[in-house]
C-alpha cells in the first residue's frame, strides 16, 4: 500500500523479549533491499524531551542527507521550500540543521511561545514528515517502546495517523503489553483498525519445536526433554528461548548428532541457566576484557545514546589505551554482538 502512496500506521504490542525489536531489524533489512528509506529510534523511560523520538528520526535523516550529491541536495531543498517553506522558522527551531535546506538563518526573536505559534510548530512538523515521504518517494519510520513517548510525540503521531493515508509513509510503533495505562495513548490506538494492530504472544511448545527444527536443519529428531526444558525455563519468551539454547550449546549440555539432539543430564546439572535479562547481560559483560569494560563505562557516562566521534574524543583526552579508531570500532562491534550496546544508525546506545 505504501508503494502506491497509501500510508499506514502499524502498532506492535508485546512483552519484552517477544520480538518487537527483532521485527525492526528485519524490516530495516527488507527496506534496504527494496531501496526504501528506513529510520528507526527508541523511546526511554522517564524521558520528558518534547518530540524526542521525532527529533532522533529527523537527525537520522539529516545525517544521511549530508552524503547526498550537491545536485540531489539542491533538488530536495527546492522541494522542501516549496512544500513547507511557510513553516521554515518553526522547523528550524525544531532542528537548526534544517537551515541548510531552507537556505536561511535562524532568528529566535521572531518566534514566541503563544498558543498560535505552538499550533504552527505542531502543524509544520507534521507537514514536514508527510511531505518528506513524497520527496523521498517512500519512507519507513520505526519507533520502539512508544509507551514511553512524551505527550507531544503522542499528539504528533495522532495527527500524522489522521493524515497518513494519502502519503507514502509507513510508521511502525511498538509498545509493551500494558500500554493501556496511558490514557493519552488510548485515543490514538482507538483510531487504528484491528488489521493494523499486531499482538505478539509467547511461543507454545510446538513453536519451540519448529524453532529448534529451523536451527538444527540437518537433525532428524529433537528430544521432547529438550523442548520441555527450554519451555519451562523460558515460559515461551523467544528471547529467552534463544539465550537458553545458546547457553546449553556453549556448555555442551546437549548431544548433537545427524539423527538427533538430546540433553546431556550430567552436563546440564553443572550449568546455571539465566532467569532474567539482567542475568543475561551481566554474563555477557563478564566475557569482556578490562579495556572493553572500560569503554562501556565511558560510553555510559555520555548517556543512553552516544556518538562514536564523541566517545573517541573523550577516551583520547583521558589517555585510554586504544591505539587507533579501528580498534575502537572493533571494541564497539564486539559490544554490539554481545548486546550491551545497540546500533542506532547515527548513534549507539
Amino acid at each position: 500500500q505504501v508503494v502506491i502512496g497509501r500510508g499506514i500506521l502499524k502498532l506492535i504490542t508485546g512483552d519484552p523479549g517477544l520480538g518487537k525489536t527483532r521485527i525492526m531489524d528485519e524490516l530495516k533489512k527488507y527496506a534496504e533491499k527494496k531501496g526504501v528509506k528506513f529510520f528507526g529510534t527508541k523511546c526511554f523511560s522517564g524521558s520528558k524531551n518534547p518530540y524526542g523520538p521525532f527529533k532522533e528520526l529527523l537527525n537520522s535523516y539529516l545525517t544521511e542527507y549530508q552524503y547526498y550529491s550537491e545536485n540531489k541536495k539542491k533538488k530536495i531543498c527546492n522541494q522542501v521550500k516549496n512544500f513547507t517553506g511557510q513553516y521554515a522558522q518553526v522547523l528550524i527551531r525544531f532542528n537548526s540543521f534544517l537551515r541548510e535546506m531552507f537556505d536561511m538563518d535562524y532568528k529566535a526573536n521572531e518566534l514566541d511561545s503563544s498558543e498560535k505559534e505552538n499550533l504552527r510548530f505542531f502543524k509544520g512538523l507534521s507537514e514536514f514528515f508527510l511531505k518528506l515521504s513524497i520527496i523521498e518517494k517512500r519512507i519507513i519510520l520505526f519507533i520502539d517502546d512508544f509507551h514511553w513517548a512524551d505527550e507531544a510525540s503522542i499528539s504528533l503521531l495522532e495527527n500524522l495517523a489522521g493524515r497518513i493515508r494519502n502519503f507514502p509513509l509507513f510508521i511502525v510503533i511498538t509498545m509493551r503489553e500494558d500500554w493501556n495505562r496511558n490514557e493519552k495513548l488510548k485515543s490514538l490506538i482507538n483510531t487504528l483498525d484491528q488489521s493494523n494492530q499486531i499482538n505478539l504472544k509467547p511461543f507454545l511448545k510446538k513453536d519451540i519445536h519448529e524453532y529448534l527444527k529451523a536451527v538444527f536443519k540437518s537433525v532428524n529428531t529433537i528430544s521432547n526433554d529438550l523442548i520441555e526444558l527450554i519451555y519451562s525455563k523460558s515460559k515461551g519468551n523467544p528471547f529467552f528461548v534463544s539465550e537458553i539454547l545458546k547457553k546449553i550449546i556453549h556448555e555442551k549440555a546437549v548431544k548433537i548428532s545427524p539423527k538427533s539432539i538430546k540433553i546431556d543430564p550430567k552436563k546440564l546439572n553443572q550449568i546455571e541457566i539465566p532467569e532474567d535479562v539482567v542475568e543475561i547481560l551481566l554474563s555477557r559483560i563478564k566475557e569482556l576484557n578490562n579495556s572493553e569494560k572500560e569503554l562501556l563505562s565511558y560510553a555510559s557516562v555520555i548517556g543512553r545514546r552516544f556518538d562514536v566521534k564523541l566517545l573517541s574524543k573523550l577516551i583520547g583526552n583521558e589517555g585510554f589505551s586504544i591505539r587507533n579508531n579501528e580498534e575502537l570500532i572493533r571494541l564497539i562491534d564486539k559490544a554490539i554482538d554481545l548486546q550491551p550496546i545497540f546500533d542506532n544508525q547515527t548513534h549507539h546506545k
